[in-house]
């Protein structure tokens, strides 16, 4: 009889193994989907931003030109 509690006690062990490979499993999936989102979020962020300056320094361009064109 005690070789039969063994084995109830190895086939928990191995359910809880398998449960906790899920579990990591699907907590690394979480943290990629999140990688993933915040680098798609930060690209258009990073966008707006270089848009803005590129803009800025067109107007600054426009300026220094007016400038020279008056002297």
């Amino acid at each position: 009889m005690p070789q039969k509690g063994k084995i109830v006690d190895i086939k928990k062990v191995s359910n809880m193994d398998e449960r906790m490979k899920k579990s990591i499993k699907n907590h690394k999936k979480q943290i990629r989907d999140d990688m993933i989102k915040g680098y798609q979020e930060m690209a258009e962020i990073n966008l707006k931003l270089s848009e803005f300056c590129f803009e800025a320094e067109r107007e600054v361009e426009q300026f220094f030109e007016q400038i020279a064109e008056c002297e």
